[in-house]
């Protein structure tokens, strides 16, 4: 991602830890993240010692890729759309047409 101000980062970090606590509550997203709940309190429930810390370690890595993927795609997001913002003002100016 290019050079953003440190206030423009802390700002879209911010909206985005929003957006990951809403979409929790959301109808067809909460049914999911119970359902996995379950079904990872139900595995860990049924191994032993070595294979119960290599799950724990297996959550932590997939819940951290997890974040990341999600915060990719919305950096990702918001350059596209400022890319098409400016792609439609440049449009718009060289065709002298106002929005």
């Amino acid at each position: 991602m290019e050079e953003w101000p440190e206030w423009v980062l802390k700002g879209l970090h911010e909206r985005f830890d929003d957006l990951s606590l809403t979409v929790e509550q959301q109808e067809h997203i909460a049914p999911l993240i119970q359902k996995s709940s379950k079904l990872l309190k139900d595995l860990k429930n049924q191994v032993d010692g070595t294979a119960h810390g290599i799950l724990l370690e297996w959550e932590d890595a997939v819940q951290y890729l997890h974040s990341a993927e999600k915060e990719w795609f919305y950096l990702k997001g918001v350059k596209d759309g400022m890319g098409m913002i400016r792609e439609m003002n440049l449009y718009l100016k060289n065709n002298q047409l106002e929005f």
